[in-house]
């Protein structure tokens, strides 16, 4: 993406592009919509830094929270591995489609009034998690799982627009930075919900605490919101925008739908192997639930740490494509590796797989996202996301249950963690080599 073209909006909403050079890539006005008003102070940018990233925090904590009690919530609503899976291939079936109206809803009404609405999807999702776990009822988890997913997919995108717009000087540390703040949401749902069940015995208190760290979240929406308000009375902080309509979607690049069937893949690698990765820690590897969780913030550390590093070097030399495909191969080998490895108890190769994972993956999160903001015009970023979004949703509602089936259809290979494993590698296999597709069209 470093010789990329130049994509502007023309004041009856129709897209053109027009070639630039590589010392152009850099932030321009065409490519990046950048606030008029001066009078606000320089350090909003990063207070709402802050604010949007905490956010993000909360919100993955609440999507990863069954994730470290898989074996007890599977017990405690009596449910096969397939059933648990449910809760997030059926999290992401409604974000197929749903995504794509969020940004263009967003882009239409503006992201303030979007952001709330979407935070309040969040918060019924959660509570109805939480009531559906407190009486056993698989179907109303599931129905929270499911309104919690409406508001999930749509919150972030409109989020990751909010800061390509508030922090354009650093667009790729501040995605970068987002996305270490949800893996700070992973490593305290590993630390925090076992310990909290193994002290109480209680599954229902460790969900009614996830509703409290999503009530945080509505607190920073509201102060972002506020704080938005109070810049604008001093002037617009953004540009009057042209008109869009449904029709720019198809004026989109074709690299943008190749760049979404891209992280699709990779992402289903990523999904499917966080929703059953305790229990393939426990089941494959022998480890205590306690210790599989403090195992699986390895990746999550590693992630939270060199993600806004990755990002701060990759916003200095670029080559995203590069370093997106570079991570995919390294995860292809590692689950390769996995793949290959004894089923025995404690295996110490565990260790070098959690932090390779974690480096690929944090590479991959820094290199890829901003590419979507770079196809794109200032009026149609969150659509963009959104787009991207939909079909990853596409990925991420397949690979779960294909992962569950496979765990339930081989009980005797490492309780069917073995062939599991072998499937991750197949996905990411797929991933590189679209990857390798995007290199090649990038550098044509």
């Amino acid at each position: 993406f470093n010789k990329a073209k130049s994509i502007k909006m023309d004041k009856q909403g129709n897209l053109s592009t027009t070639n630039r050079s590589e010392d152009m890539v850099k932030y321009d006005a065409i490519t990046f919509s950048i606030p008029v008003s001066p009078s606000y102070h320089k350090a909003i940018p990063y207070v709402i830094l802050f604010l949007l990233c905490l956010a993000g925090c909360c919100e993955h904590l609440c999507y990863e929270s069954p994730i470290p009690l898989q074996r007890q919530l599977q017990s405690n609503l009596q449910i096969s591995t397939t059933q648990y899976n449910l809760f997030f291939s059926l999290y992401a079936l409604p974000n197929i489609i749903f995504p794509f109206f969020a940004g263009y809803f967003a882009d239409k009404i503006g992201r303030r009034l979007s952001l709330f609405c979407y935070s309040m999807l969040l918060v019924i999702g959660v509570l109805m998690f939480a009531i559906g776990v407190s009486a056993k009822s698989f179907a109303v988890s599931l129905i929270g799982r499911i309104v919690f997913g409406l508001g999930s997919e749509s919150f972030t995108i409109v989020v990751m627009e909010s800061l390509s717009h508030w922090n354009f000087m650093f667009l790729t540390f501040s995605l970068a930075a987002h996305k270490s703040f949800m893996r700070l949401g992973s490593i305290t749902s590993n630390l925090l919900f076992p310990t909290i069940f193994t002290n109480t015995h209680n599954l229902s208190m460790v969900y009614w605490v996830a509703f409290a760290f999503i009530a945080l979240l509505v607190i920073c929406v509201l102060i972002f919101i506020l704080i938005e308000r109070c810049v604008e009375r001093n002037g617009p902080i953004e540009p009057p925008r042209a008109p869009i309509s449904l029709w720019n979607v198809c004026q989109f690049p074709k690299m943008l739908w190749l760049l979404a069937v891209f992280v699709g893949f990779f992402y289903m690698t990523l999904n499917s192997f966080n929703t059953v990765s305790s229990a393939l820690l426990q089941k494959r590897f022998f480890f205590d639930v306690k210790y599989a969780g403090i195992l699986l913030c390895i990746p999550l550390v590693i992630i939270l740490i060199c993600t806004p590093i990755f990002g701060y070097i990759i916003d200095k030399i670029h080559r995203h494509s590069l370093f997106s495909l570079i991570s995919t191969a390294v995860l292809t080998a590692n689950f390769i590796f996995l793949s290959a490895s004894p089923s025995t108890k404690h295996y110490s190769g565990v260790y070098i797989f959690l932090i390779l994972y974690g480096l690929c993956t944090s590479l991959f999160l820094s290199a890829f996202w901003p590419c979507i903001r770079f196809l794109s015009t200032k009026e149609l970023t969150t659509t963009a996301f959104g787009i991207v979004f939909c079909i990853q949703n596409v990925f991420l509602l397949i690979g779960p249950l294909m992962a569950g089936l496979v765990i339930d259809k081989t009980p005797n290979q490492a309780g069917g963690y073995y062939w599991v494993s072998v499937f991750f590698s197949g996905t990411s296999l797929v991933a590189l080599a679209v990857g390798c597709i995007i290199l090649c069209s990038d550098y044509m």
